[in-house]
């Protein structure tokens, strides 16, 4: 009986066609598997640098809520009086601050230093206290007042609301605005500001969260100075984080059991000192503990966590690639050798004949 070289090849290169196919599979399926990530939320509302609700960071298919009362003085002339309302949900993240009043009573002095100051992100201002004295009736308090300037806010409100996609939206309400005394004609009105920037974790100033704001601003102006105060603030923003990190701020580094990870008192550094010695000299006798070796295995096992997979992985390759040689090699092998002898037998049946 004769069987065809092609055929028998063929077979051979069809069967390393399927090793191949196989262990490439295989090789996929152990590959390790990029870290899952979640999204997580955050809100808070704030007057200037002091945090009124704050809800930390809340994963998405999770839920939380703070609600906190403010009433205090952020500056000596200005008093406030709000309420202010974290949340994170299924919808999304929202922070609200709703005003029962904010009362700004500012004297002279209060005014000069406003205006000396250097602009910075709460306070923008123009003109100089001797630019409103020229235009004034000689001094700021001619009509015996105790504040240059005296001006209360009330039933004001801002919202912003950001999906989890980060788009978002704010609502702003001026309420009311009472102009009790200014030393000149002047135009007082409560104004919002608003946008979207990365900015850092309350608790991790190096983890940033993709954020929407909006603020509250009173705005004074005369004509020839004046002054923009941003003294409230909400915040919502988002972050991916791995899944399982539960702190995306960190935390307190200090947090652990152990108070000094890594530095054994003098007494633990002798005794492992001892018991490495002991271990050597174990080894020059060529003798072992019978279960030092499955102490070994047990801390193999236990270190393999984070490497076994890319290790794995590794193997495969290296086997897939070597079975795919063989069996194009032994097709080539098998076509070729009975190829050979198919031509050995037609040469020996020319010569019989």
């Amino acid at each position: 009986m004769t069987h065809s070289p092609s055929i028998s090849a063929r077979r051979m290169l069809q069967a390393g066609a399927t090793f191949a196919a196989f262990g490439g599979l295989t090789l996929a399926a152990a590959m390790p598997a990029q870290a899952e990530t979640i999204t997580v939320g955050t809100a808070h509302s704030a007057v200037l640098e002091e945090r009124v609700s704050v809800v930390p960071s809340v994963p998405q298919s999770e839920e939380g809520s703070d609600t906190q009362h403010y009433q205090g003085q952020p500056e000596p002339y200005l008093d406030v009086d709000l309420t202010g309302t974290s949340t994170v949900d299924a919808e999304g993240l929202h922070s609200s601050i709703d005003v029962g009043s904010v009362h700004a009573q500012l004297t002279e002095e209060d005014l000069g230093q406003i205006l000396a100051q250097e602009d910075t992100e709460d306070l923008q201002s123009f003109g100089t206290i001797d630019e409103l004295q020229s235009e004034s009736a000689g001094t700021l308090d001619t009509q015996d007042e105790d504040y240059v300037i005296d001006v209360e806010f009330t039933d004001a409100s801002i919202q912003v609301t950001q999906d989890w996609d980060g788009e978002y939206t704010v609502e702003f309400a001026e309420g009311q605005v009472q102009v009790n005394h200014t030393f000149l004609p002047m135009d007082v009105s409560l104004t919002s500001v608003e946008g979207q920037e990365q900015v850092p974790s309350l608790e991790d100033e190096d983890f940033l969260f993709d954020a929407s704001f909006g603020g509250l601003v009173a705005s004074f102006d005369a004509g020839v100075a004046g002054f923009d105060f941003a003294f409230a603030e909400v915040l919502t923003g988002t972050a991916e984080i791995e899944a399982g990190d539960e702190d995306p701020g960190g935390g307190d580094p200090g947090d652990g059991d152990d108070e000094d990870p890594g530095n054994g008192d003098d007494e633990d550094g002798k005794e492992d000192e001892d018991g490495k010695e002991d271990g050597n000299e174990d080894d020059q006798d060529g003798s072992k503990d019978p279960g030092e070796e499955d102490g070994r295995d047990d801390r193999k096992e236990e270190g393999q966590d984070e490497d076994s997979l890319p290790v794995t992985g590794g193997a495969l390759a290296g086997l897939i690639a070597a079975g795919t040689a063989v069996a194009a090699g032994g097709g080539a092998a098998v076509y070729f050798t009975r190829r050979k002898k198919s031509d050995v037998t037609e040469e020996e049946a020319a010569d019989e004949s």
